[in-house]
């Protein structure tokens, strides 16, 4: 085999059967990968004890004992990558974080039971639109040491919540304390 890459399929498809586009990428890589000449010679000889039997890509495959990689027929998700930080309308909190998905996550602030809701617009009303921003970052390397970076030069500004969800205070958390143990201690049981 010479070493030209092949990029488009004989009219005869070197005698496979090709329904659909898929067939044809994959095929593509096939021949590119043992060699037209195998690949005709393959396709000849089983064509001509099966002659009545469509010969299909995968049948090629399997005599060659090959899988076709998976990215040659389909669609790759790109990794994307955003480090960023959104700003309450208030400015009383920011979120710092990276993801591949960060505007979604304003919805995270919204907390209600209604699902009617346009979470949307909502989540769109909390946060400074000329405040919050998003980097987008190479590698999910370069995102966290950019968010680490962020974190840090953040860190001077940082300040602890008194509560934790359900009203139970971050010393009885970090003790372990139940909501039913805070609450007789409050009652003096």
């Amino acid at each position: 085999m010479n070493n030209e890459r092949i990029v488009t399929l004989p009219a005869d498809n070197y005698g496979v059967l090709v329904e659909n586009e898929r067939d044809a990428f994959s095929l593509l890589w096939l021949v590119n990968t043992i060699g037209e000449d195998k690949l005709r010679k393959s396709a000849a000889k089983r064509n001509k004890y099966y002659p009545d039997a469509k010969l299909f890509v995968s049948v090629i495959a399997k005599r060659f004992q090959l899988a076709i990689p998976r990215s040659i027929f389909a669609a790759q998700r790109v990794p994307v990558y955003f480090v960023y930080v959104l700003v309450l309308k208030d400015m009383s909190e920011i979120k710092v974080g990276m993801t591949g998905r960060w505007p979604l996550l304003a919805l995270d602030f919204v907390k209600t039971a209604n699902y009617s809701l346009n979470f949307v617009d909502k989540a769109l009303g909390l946060f400074d639109g000329e405040r919050s921003i998003a980097h987008l970052v190479s590698s999910e390397d370069a995102a966290r040491c950019l968010e680490d970076d962020i974190k840090k030069r953040f860190a001077a500004f940082r300040i602890k919540k008194p509560l934790l969800g359900g009203g139970v205070s971050e010393v009885a958390a970090s003790h372990q304390v139940t909501r039913t143990q805070l609450k007789n201690k409050q009652r003096g049981k």
